[in-house]
């Protein structure tokens, strides 16, 4: 068997190391961050109000990062990063879950779906369960933003970044250790 230059051996693969976490962790958090300030753009900049759904969104692409940016400042290892990678799964289902809701509804025929018409002040009003039962059981509506970007509508980029914050937080929490 080969021997590295250090008088390891070479063929048993090596774990990485918690600079290797650091980087993924700091990947995520700011594809978490571009993705939410794409989200303040659209509405603050362009003035698309967002739909319960894209409330329930952003909140889940804020945890995430939240999330990512400790891992990234604690640097969590062994138990601590299983608990990190857990959060991680949980908020980007949340996330998944609004993204797949919001592309279901975006494919129903036109006049089908009532308007949402919920003002922010009632959903700032709402616990969490109610705003997650409005969240996924009312329409997309208020502002339909007809945003695409190589043929994908937005949601199915959020959703995409979801599935793809996931992949990684499970990498870098439970296959590198």
């Amino acid at each position: 068997m080969p021997l590295a230059k250090d008088g390891s051996d070479s063929s048993v693969p090596q774990p990485a190391t918690i600079s290797a976490r650091r980087a993924g962790n700091a990947i995520g958090f700011l594809i978490c961050a571009l993705f939410f300030g794409g989200a303040l753009y659209l509405e603050l900049g362009l003035g698309y109000a967002p739909s319960p759904l894209h409330v329930i969104e952003r909140t889940a692409m804020l945890l995430t990062g939240v999330v990512f940016l400790h891992a990234v400042i604690r640097k969590p290892y062994g138990a601590a990063a299983w608990l990190h990678g857990a959060f991680v799964l949980l908020f980007t289902l949340i996330g998944v879950t609004a993204a797949w809701h919001q592309l279901a509804v975006r494919i129903q025929p036109p006049g089908t779906i009532p308007d949402c018409g919920v003002s922010m002040s009632l959903l700032l009003d709402l616990r969490l369960r109610d705003l997650a039962i409005l969240g996924l059981t009312s329409p997309e509506g208020c502002n339909e933003l007809d945003w695409a970007f190589l043929g994908l509508p937005l949601p199915a980029w959020i959703l995409l970044a979801f599935t793809g914050l996931a992949v990684l937080g499970v990498y870098t929490s439970f296959v590198r250790r």
